[in-house]
């Protein structure tokens, strides 16, 4: 008797738990995923900016192409139920409009690096880049945990 008591402790504890974390477990693989792609993309901005000093004009435009697109794949990293898994903010969903605005904003910055590095123009690049970080600040501090 003591013994099913113990295996129905068990199972119920078991249960429990799978109960409570299971949307964790669901929504792990998602917030992985966009802290990977968000990784890629400042080292990416790394890359670009030192292109840019080194005035490589062709990888520049080739690797900002890519950057703005991987920005826009940031808005399918973002269901529902991850939002606040990570460091994310629930304010992300509350405001989703605006933050939605910020990622579009954010790719459109990137394509004006591809646009300026194609034109060969510094002082653009530079302004592009500019607005590249400053998006990217204002994004950490409306919608990113500190911890």
């Amino acid at each position: 008797m003591n013994e099913k008591m113990n295996m129905k402790n068990w199972l119920f504890i078991a249960l429990a738990f799978v109960v409570f974390s299971g949307n964790s477990y669901a929504e792990q693989p998602v917030t992985k995923e966009r802290q990977q792609l968000f990784k890629k993309i400042e080292k990416n901005t790394e890359i670009l900016e030192d292109l840019g000093d080194e005035l490589n004009w062709e990888k520049s435009e080739r690797l900002a192409n890519q950057v703005s697109q991987d920005v826009l794949k940031l808005k399918q990293l973002f269901p529902k139920e991850s939002i606040g898994d990570g460091r994310s903010k629930k304010q992300i969903l509350k405001e989703w409009s605006s933050f939605e605005k910020k990622l579009n904003d954010w790719s459109l910055f990137y394509r004006q690096v591809e646009k300026s590095s194609k034109a060969r123009d510094e002082n653009q690049l530079e302004n592009a880049m500019d607005d590249v970080s400053s998006t990217c600040r204002s994004c950490h501090m409306q919608y990113r945990s500190l911890w």
